[in-house]
């Protein structure tokens, strides 16, 4: 918040508090959290096993998420704020490091 208010900007922690911010970076998140597992629902009977594998190894991160999200809900100081902002690019980096190992296993088995 305090190079924001350098910068002059108006971010939503300086227009509404931290609280606000919060609330709202969370709701994002937890959508995020919803919708993501949705991407791995197929009809098709041969992606039945890599949707368990799959949606087990990318349910470990999302735990984190939640985790990190009521961490931040409970006291949304700039500190927490920063930790939040850093495990939530680190769970999401590996996510997307699942995702991409599975995208290329199935493109080798064909």
């Amino acid at each position: 918040m305090e190079s924001d208010r350098r910068k002059r900007v108006r971010s939503v922690a300086i227009a509404y508090g931290p609280e606000t911010a919060a609330m709202l970076g969370s709701i994002f998140t937890i959508l995020g959290l919803i919708l993501g597992p949705l991407l791995f629902l197929n009809n098709d009977a041969r992606y039945i096993c890599l949707f368990s594998q799959t949606f087990m190894l990318i349910l470990i991160p999302e735990v984190g998420l939640a985790y990190s999200i009521i961490q931040l809900l409970r006291q949304p100081t700039p500190r927490n704020t920063s930790r939040f902002l850093k495990r939530c690019n680190l769970l999401t980096v590996i996510i997307l490091l699942i995702l991409a190992y599975e995208f290329v296993q199935s493109i080798i088995k064909g």
